[in-house]
């Protein structure tokens, strides 16, 4: 019998990164081409849903979908800059699966938030997304700062414009999940 939940277990690992990285992909895709008129550099828009979603898939899935978004970033890479070296890829793929895990596991910490994300309250939501709207953009930015991508007089411009579209495609989607889980309530309340 233990052997069997290992394989259930392991199996459900894997479900969950291929459902990171297939919704990372999904939304991001979808955001390149439904917010097309935020668009400010290669990397960098004024709205960026994906980053909600990131944070989200981060939140429920944890470490797996950090690796999944991880594991599926190279993809949106290409996609967005057509090239790069496999070193600038990995480190870009990092930054985009493992600062929002790292930043939400920092932020519990902080806020005393231990083991259960039940413990979560609702002006968590908005402090986990600027949290990792400050981190993770001002990672990117240094990278792609260090790869030549930007010259460093656009550093600040970039790095605003990306931190800004990182926290109101976070806000937005956490408003989405709220008002959901609020719907959701409403139509199957809890037996008593």
């Amino acid at each position: 019998m233990p052997h069997r939940r290992q394989d259930e277990s392991w199996l459900l690992d894997a479900a969950l990164v291929v459902t990171s990285g297939v919704l990372w992909c999904a939304v991001w895709i979808a955001n390149k081409y439904l917010m097309a008129g935020t668009h400010v550099a290669p990397g960098i828009d004024l709205v960026f849903v994906p980053a909600g979603f990131r944070l989200l898939i981060v939140i429920v899935f944890g470490v797996w979908g950090a690796l999944g978004i991880f594991l599926a970033d190279p993809l949106m890479f290409m996609v967005e800059f057509g090239h790069g070296s496999a070193r600038e890829v990995l480190i870009n793929a990092f930054i985009s699966g493992f600062a929002p895990y790292f930043t939400v596991k920092a932020f519990c910490r902080v806020a005393g938030i231990k083991g259960s994300l039940t413990q979560l309250r609702p002006i968590h939501l908005p402090l986990l997304a600027l949290a990792v709207s400050v981190v993770t953009p001002l990672l990117f930015n240094l990278h792609f700062l260090a790869e030549g991508r930007t010259q460093p007089q656009q550093f600040l411009h970039n790095y605003t414009a990306m931190m800004t579209g990182d926290f109101l495609g976070c806000l937005l989607v956490s408003i989405i999940a709220r008002v959901g889980l609020a719907i959701g309530r409403a139509a199957f309340p809890r037996a008593p």
